[in-house]
This record gives structure tokens, sequence and C-alpha cells, in this order.
């Protein structure tokens, strides 16, 4: 976004010039598939209640760093910019009568290795830690087309690599046993830590629009926005491990899958520019939405193969510099 500011704006650079931007973002993420990590049955009679465990991830803040070149002319650039961002969800619950129960599947094989029934032990109390850290790098090469005086579009090309790795770890405490409902006597606590990672690289397409609203003594103020996507080839590696205090380990086998996942993301925000002899400043201040196709893929004892979404949402604050 930080090239169409420089290329968009009314006032004249030299050419084979060079930008610099950085973005403070403040984020939120919201996963298919995080808000039904265990339930909580409430004690059995005409009125019983359940209730499903979600993961509530809390706002968190990234950043984002980026350096361009603008060719002869201001009519094409080339761009770089990497992305930090990392998140975390932890919930917890306890109930002195009623059963909690998980929805992992190594779970579903303590204290029952045969696999009878419908569900493994239940607990009268558990927690849950869920960690998300996202990095991505982009290269884009744009160029600019003024649709008319007052829009100016910049479409563009690249390659994106990211990776997207998510741990899961839960502690469940005082066991009983599903079928016979009496206290577990060969241990009293327990963990279950699943991984998901991904590793993928594709190209990138997209758009960048701006709108002049205001033009005013080498200052300028606009309407931008911006949509694009992207079709990353990689692995998915998932792990998951139950362990118990008898001691008791449990590992649930889940193969690498090499395979697509697209993500796709729009902005749109408000820009102030001013122009000091060369250097150009410009301040952005904007809304990011964006979302990951088919990035939870562990097995889950609930849901089998997961193949779930992961929506990132929130504010984007930007400073450039063009000289």
């Amino acid at each position: 976004m930080f090239l169409l500011c420089n290329h968009l704006n009314a006032f004249q650079y030299t050419p084979n010039s060079f930008s610099f931007f950085s973005e403070l973002l403040y984020w939120q993420v919201r996963e298919q598939g995080g808000e039904n990590w265990g339930q909580v049955l409430g004690p059995t009679g005409p009125q019983q209640t359940v209730q499903f465990l979600n993961a509530p991830f809390k706002w968190s803040p990234g950043f984002r760093l980026g350096i361009g070149y603008g060719g002869e002319g201001q009519l094409w650039d080339l761009s770089l910019n990497y992305t930090w961002y990392k998140t975390q969800a932890t919930q917890a619950a306890s109930t002195d009568t009623g059963e909690i129960h998980s929805s992992f599947l190594g779970n579903f094989f303590a204290d029952n290795l045969l696999g009878a029934g419908l569900s493994g032990p239940y607990y009268h109390s558990a927690s849950l830690r869920w960690n998300i850290q996202h990095q991505s790098l982009d290269i884009e090469l744009g160029a600019l087309i003024k649709a008319n005086e007052a829009v100016h579009l910049r479409p563009f090309i690249g390659l994106k690599t990211a990776e997207m790795d998510q741990s899961i770890i839960s502690i469940w405490n005082t066991p009983f046993n599903n079928q016979t409902k009496l206290p577990i006597q060969t241990f009293s606590s327990a963990t279950e830590n699943i991984k998901n990672d991904f590793r993928g690289i594709g190209p990138a397409a997209g758009i960048d629009s701006k709108w002049p609203l205001l033009i005013k003594a080498h200052q300028e103020l606009a309407l931008i926005g911006r949509f694009s996507g992207a079709f990353l080839w990689g692995d998915f590696t998932m792990n998951d491990l139950y362990q118990n205090n008898t001691p008791v380990s449990i590992t649930i086998v889940n193969e690498r899958l090499t395979t697509a996942a697209t993500m796709v993301k729009g902005y749109i925000g408000i820009e102030w520019s001013k122009a000091f002899q060369v250097p150009l400043l410009t301040i952005q201040l904007g809304y990011e939405g964006q979302a990951w196709f088919n990035q939870l893929r562990y097995y889950n004892f609930d849901m089998g193969r997961m193949n779930n979404s992961l929506f990132i949402q929130g504010a984007v604050l930007n400073a450039s510099i063009h000289c």
C-alpha cells in the first residue's frame, strides 16, 4: 500500500526513488474449530445443561516492515515487505458435580486403549492455551493506472511465502471413568499438546486503489483500499501427544499433508500525506481483514479430520517515507 500512496500523490518526484514503511498492527484471530475444544455436561436430570468451551483469542500487536523501489517515471514499482504477528487464547472450566469432556483424540484412548464407549475419561477441571504465530514475506511488482483524475489504481502480481504455527496445550485434572462414573485411581492429571504448522509459497495478485478527498498546500487527504489473494503450495505438519502422570503417553500419528492453501485479504483506510521538498511523509490508519482457508488440519475426536479456516481482522497504523 505504501507504494501506491507515493505514486498517486499530487506532487512530483524524481524517478528511480525508494520508499520505506513500518506498520503497527493490532489484530484479533477467530478460528473455526476453536469453539469446541471441550464440553461441560451438567448433572443428569430433567433439565441437564451442556456448555461448549471455546478459545477466545486476545487482541494482540504485531508489525509489518517494507521497502520499495519506483522505476522510471514512477509508472511501475517493486516492493518487499515482512509481517510478524503472534496471539494467544486462554480458557478454563471447572465443575463439582458435572463432567468436562475433551474433544481431542488422544484423551479418548486414555485408560481406554481398546477405544470402547463413546468417550474417554471426563474431568472436573480443564484449561487451554492456544498459541498462533504468523510470519509472511511478500514481493510485489505493481503498475500505476489512472482511471480518471479522481480514481487511481495499482494492480500488482507477486510471490508470497507464509508460516502459520499453532500449538494447542490443554490440561485436565481429577479424572473419572466415563463408564463407571467412578474416580480413576491410576492418574490424577493429564496434558494433551497438539501442533498444527503450515509452511507455504505461491503466487499472489491484487489491486490497490486511491480516491483523493482533499488537496491543499502540499498536503493530501485520501481514501485508500486494497484487495489481494494468494495461492500457496506447502506442508501441514501435525503432532498430537497425550500424557498423564501414571505415566502414560499416547501419540496420535497425523501424516504430513502436502497440499494447497489459499488466502484473501482486504483493507480500507484514510491516508494523509505531506511533501517536504524531496521526501514525502505519509500516515495511514485503516482496517484490514484476512481469511486463511483450510488452516486447521489435525484429527479431532468429535469432528474427524479438521479442514477449518482462520480469520484475522483489526487496525493498521502505517508511517512511510518516500525519497
